[in-house]
């Protein structure tokens, strides 16, 4: 004779499930944690300085959005900007007022300027900016070719290259266009320019600082660009973000 026993579930307290699912959910979350994916690192390293001007000529076209900061003894102002390279020989600036409205239109082509006023309905051009304009490049002693260079952080000249090797203590120099001695700050392993000093006649008049780049792709950009002038006070500000670029088809 077969006797029977009845099973009973057992009843814990409800408290005792709700510590059961927490301690489930702990472990879960700690395994997690320990088999997360690594963050990937570039597929090449950024190229040193004497490489970056050939690098960089391999791209099609760059966008960046930007915020620019003006410091003047007389005025001050903030503005929005819409940067483009059409390679880079060939930038455009749109530039709007703190609530979206557009002010001006400045294209850069090779060493000419077209400036269109936007609210003016007036068009400049030439190869000197105008002088309520020249601040940009600092007293127009720099060439448009050259600050288009600046904004990218690049070598002002492929010449700037032939003496690149023979520098000491990181400082290169090379000659401006308009015969101003500028002494370039670079990096430990000359991989972008940190610092350029502009002399005249071995007075200083005017400082750009690169004070942070970003890596898009495997090409090193400045994000972060200081432009002063030094004979007459004024400091540009320029913080650059959304970088989106296309490189030219290979042949």
């Amino acid at each position: 004779m077969r006797i029977k026993t009845k099973t009973h579930p057992i009843n814990l307290p409800k408290y005792l499930y709700l510590l059961i699912l927490t301690a489930i959910f702990l472990f879960s979350s700690c395994s997690t944690i320990e088999t997360k994916f690594p963050i990937p690192t570039p597929s090449a390293k950024p190229a040193k300085i004497n490489d970056r001007l050939a690098q960089l000529s391999e791209i099609n076209n760059i966008k960046m959005k930007g915020h620019i900061n003006i410091t003047h003894p007389q005025k001050n102002g903030n503005l929005f900007a819409r940067f483009e390279y059409n390679t880079i020989d060939s930038l455009q600036i749109q530039f709007k007022d703190l609530i979206g409205r557009k002010i001006a239109l400045l294209r850069m082509n090779n060493d000419r300027y077209h400036l269109w006023l936007q609210r003016k309905g007036e068009h400049l051009r030439g190869e000197k900016l105008p002088t309520d304009y020249s601040y940009l490049t600092i007293s127009n002693q720099l060439t448009i070719s050259e600050l288009r260079k600046i904004l990218l952080g690049l070598p002002l000249s492929r010449e700037y290259h032939q003496t690149l090797e023979d520098s000491s203590n990181n400082i290169i120099n090379y000659v401006s266009a308009n015969k101003l001695n500028a002494k370039y700050k670079v990096d430990e392993q000359q991989n972008y320019i940190k610092r350029i000093n502009l002399y005249e006649n071995k007075e200083l008049v005017g400082k750009i600082l690169y004070k942070k780049y970003i890596l898009n792709g495997d090409i090193l950009l400045p994000s972060h660009i200081i432009i002063e002038n030094i004979q007459n006070p004024f400091k540009i500000e320029i913080n650059l973000s959304n970088f989106n670029y296309a490189v030219l088809a290979s042949s």
